[in-house]
Parts: C-alpha cells; sequence; structure tokens
C-alpha cells in the first residue's frame, strides 16, 4: 500500500470517527433536552389538574357550608322540611352526582337531597370514618365512594 493510500486511509477513518463522535454527542444531547422538555410539559400538565382538582374540592366544600349555614338547630327538629329544603337545592345535584345526605349525631339519615332517602344509605352508625372524622374531629367530610 503507498503513502496516498494510507493517507487517504486514515483521512476517512478519522473523518468517520469524527462523526461518529459528534452524531454520538448530539444524539445524548437532544434526548437529554427531550427528557427535561417533556418533564416541564408532564409537570406544568399535572399542576393544572391538580389546581383542578382543588377548584371543584373548594367548590364542593363551599356548598356544603353554605348548605349548613341554612340547617337551623330548630330546623332539625323538622325532618320534613329538612327535606324540602335539600330537594330544592338543585345546584347540589351538578357537584354531588349520588346527593347530598345529613345525618344526625347518631349517624340516622335525616334527609337527602335525592328524591328517595329510603332507597339510599340511610345509616352510617357502625361507619369509624363518620365517627372519627365527622364527629369527634368536628370536621366535614367528604368520603369516599360506596354502595
Amino acid at each position: 500500500m503507498n503513502f496516498k493510500t494510507k493517507m487517504i486511509l486514515a483521512v476517512t477513518l478519522l473523518t468517520a470517527g469524527l462523526l461518529c463522535a459528534t452524531t454520538w454527542f448530539q444524539f445524548h444531547f437532544y434526548r437529554q433536552e427531550m427528557v427535561q422538555s417533556i418533564t416541564k410539559h408532564q409537570f406544568t400538565l399535572v399542576s393544572a389538574l391538580a389546581e383542578e382538582i382543588e377548584l371543584k374540592i373548594r367548590g364542593a366544600q363551599e356548598h356544603l357550608e353554605a348548605i349548613a349555614s341554612m340547617i337551623s338547630p330548630a330546623l332539625l327538629q323538622d325532618t320534613a322540611e329538612i327535606q324540602t329544603l335539600l330537594a330544592t337545592q338543585w345546584a347540589l345535584h351538578s357537584v354531588f352526582d349520588d346527593g347530598l345526605f345529613l345525618f344526625s349525631a347518631e349517624g340516622h339519615a335525616l334527609a337527602s337531597s335525592s328524591d328517595n332517602v329510603a332507597s339510599h344509605w340511610a345509616d352510617c352508625s357502625y361507619c369509624d370514618l363518620y365517627h372519627q372524622q365527622t364527629l369527634l374531629q368536628r370536621k366535614p367530610l367528604i368520603s369516599d365512594p360506596f354502595s
């Protein structure tokens, strides 16, 4: 092999090596940029979803507080009137799909925003969440779905 062929082969191998190294570095750089971009977009999306969920929960809490402010201790003695009050609150159906229930301190349903209290869960006296979070801590409770 003459010098000219060796030189062409060396330059070709050097150029191929530089091209491979450049491609490898570019691949890793753009991959890292893509991962950072996806991470940023996912964080933005999750933050927006968390904010939307927070707004919905806050709205439900405000609905509960508004209904609670309408119910006086004297009104608690007349379950028919409470039932009428809850049944006429049409905005509740957009917030609470299955209705809103008003329970006594003993855990028995007094009224519901749905049509028929008896067809629904009318007793939560055995429910630990009701006793621990609602009665003992005196905090509102939006329970997990149940049947």
